[in-house]
């Protein structure tokens, strides 16, 4: 029982040394053109309430926690996705912080996000798991407002920054499919709610 205790308080207090940051995200190949050429736009902005956060842990034998994980590049791997989907259903996503107000405009806000490295003997698991909340608003106030998740996880030979990075951008990018078709996006937009950009 000593033993045990003295592992887990050594290996709780080397968590505070040790950090994993993730890979530099890259921008998805052609998203630049599939934005520009969208038959609608719409104003979008993504908010990272704890920015300087860090998101989860590496875990030695599965249960140790060893490394904390940062990431700062969270805002734009969520970004890209939302324009991604959104992209393909005919919205181009425009990045602004100071959108219009006469126009239609998307804000999301990144509730939750975590990402875990687990070691176990002889393999390893990246898990993440992202919560998206969104609200489309126009000039008229409020028109659809959504929360959702998306999770990852997969079994790997190795748990490195790359692997988790991997990861947590699979997890952005199953939350910001299910945000943009609950919130309408990726089906049909009102018309009414994407005149006033046309105008």
């Amino acid at each position: 029982m000593f033993y045990k205790k003295l592992i887990t308080g050594l290996c709780l207090s080397l968590c505070g040394c040790f950090t994993t940051h993730l890979d530099t995200y890259k921008s998805t190949p052609g998203l630049d053109t599939l934005v520009v050429s969208a038959q609608h736009s719409l104003h979008f902005r993504v908010l990272n309430p704890a920015p300087e956060s860090s998101r989860g842990f590496q875990f030695m034998l599965g249960v140790l926690p060893i490394a904390r994980v940062f990431t700062e590049d969270l805002e734009a791997i969520v970004a890209s996705r939302l324009q991604f989907h959104a992209g393909r259903a005919g919205y181009g996503l425009i990045s602004s912080e100071n959108a219009p107000t006469d126009r239609p405009r998307l804000i999301v806000t990144i509730s939750e996000a975590t990402i875990n490295g687990y070691d176990l003997l002889f393999i390893r698991r990246p898990s993440a798991f992202m919560v998206l909340e969104g609200t489309l608003v126009d000039q008229s106030g409020v028109v659809n407002r959504c929360a959702e998740s998306g999770s990852y996880s997969e079994l790997s030979r190795f748990a490195f920054a790359d692997d988790l990075t991997r990861a947590l951008e699979a997890a952005a990018d199953n939350a910001a499919l299910r945000l943009t078709k609950c919130l309408g996006i990726s089906a049909n937009l009102d018309a009414q709610d994407i005149a006033a950009e046309s105008r």
